[in-house]
């Protein structure tokens, strides 16, 4: 088994992090999670940045092109001046989250007017800024228009990230306004903690799935689900986040488009994303694979499930089960595959009750189109039953 670091997932890292409680159980059989608020920290939310996903689609069918050509909407909050600048909407940068090679994440902090609006003191409104460098209107990609508009069509779901605003900073450079989630993603969460508790990853993955299953219901698929994509806030309110490889899916045949339609060779480098990758997206070996051939039947929303699973095991157990999902290249793999047709795998086995063990299994099932979908988990027996701390979702 891989077990998950900061930076890097490390067969060979022996040291688990003492555990400090972020979960309280509560009288009444409920409970409330315990995340401080980070403001400072640089690993807060990584999952909104995307260096691995930008690269572009040739081609693309007529309806999903016309849907990525729509103008980019705009939503700020509406007590502001239209032509206000960036910084008197959304105040200054105090620090730089995540920097890539083609997008960086900062926190953005603007005082609260009233009272003591001058005061160190004052209360200040955090917001996360995606920022595209060098993506002035006229250097706009298909990239940019189809993550902004697939991230606006899933507005209003409660764990789903908020897209604030899209607009053009001092600079001219492409800035993607979300909520700020001070609770990290469970990423960090796993490594601070060892593992996480059953009923606090219970509660995460149930909003996740939720999240998950509201977008498959609007024809998208994530195409990129993994701990440190998915962002808690200080109260324990799971949010999906980076959206920057989701694609919309036909949903009367049920197929993705190929955004390596013209390129028949296109390679994605995915190193910190091929663990969770299902295994018929798999077509290759080191850090990178080909999209299946455009032939083959392909329903990406069946490889979130898969992803989604194993975000589950990585929760309870504080490692993902293998490297890649390639019998040929990852013995652990290989043994996770006879493991379920004879007597079982054990670090799935280990997760508790048969309800909780069945819905993984059919979550993990090799062929996708015998895979469970998210709506069915969400209706299994086990995730009926599971509790979710935040009142409104209840």
């Amino acid at each position: 088994m891989t077990t998950i670091t900061a930076n890097r997932y490390d067969n060979h890292h022996h040291h688990k992090p003492s555990r400090s409680p972020t979960v309280e159980f509560l009288p009444d059989g409920s409970h409330r999670h315990l995340l401080s608020s980070r403001e400072d920290s640089k690993r807060l939310l990584p999952g909104l940045h995307n260096i691995l996903s930008h690269w572009l689609a040739e081609s693309k069918d007529d309806e999903a092109h016309e849907r990525q050509r729509e103008p980019l909407v705009t939503s700020p909050p509406k007590d502001l001046d239209p032509l206000a600048s960036f910084t008197d909407k959304y105040g200054s940068c105090t620090d730089v989250l995540h920097y890539g090679s083609t997008s960086s994440v900062r926190l953005h902090a603007k005082k609260v007017s009233g009272r003591g609006a001058h005061s160190a003191k004052t209360p200040k409104q955090m917001y996360a800024v995606k920022v595209f460098r060098h993506s002035a209107p006229s250097n706009l990609t298909d990239s940019h228009l189809l993550e902004q508009r697939i991230l606006s069509h899933l507005q209003g779901q409660p764990n789903i990230i908020t897209l604030i605003d899209c607009l053009h900073d001092e600079r001219n450079d492409l800035c993607f306004v979300m909520e700020f989630c001070a609770g990290g993603d469970l990423q960090n969460l796993i490594v601070q903690a060892g593992r996480l508790d059953p009923i606090e990853s219970d509660c995460f993955f149930k909003q996740m799935m939720r999240g998950v299953e509201f977008m498959h219901e609007q024809g998208i698929a994530h195409r990129d689900l993994k701990t440190e994509n998915i962002l808690v806030t200080s109260s324990g309110e799971v949010k999906v986040a980076d959206f920057g490889n989701a694609e919309w899916v036909d949903q009367q045949s049920g197929c993705t488009p190929r955004r390596s339609r013209k390129k028949k060779a296109t390679r994605r480098r995915m190193s910190g994303t091929i663990p969770y990758t299902a295994p018929e997206e798999l077509d290759g070996g080191d850090d990178s694979f080909l999209l299946p051939q455009e032939d083959e039947s392909y329903d990406a929303r069946a490889g979130d499930v898969w992803a989604a699973g194993l975000v589950y095991v990585a929760m309870r157990t504080g490692h993902l089960l293998w490297r890649v999902a390639c019998e040929d290249e990852d013995g652990g793999y290989g043994e996770y595959l006879r493991g379920r047709r004879e007597e079982g795998f054990s670090p799935i086995d280990g997760l508790g009750g048969t309800r909780c063990r069945n819905v993984i299994y059919a979550m993990l099932c090799p062929n996708a189109h015998r895979r469970i979908t998210a709506s069915e988990v969400l209706r299994s027996e086990w995730i009926y039953d599971v509790v979710v701390c935040v009142d409104h979702l209840k």
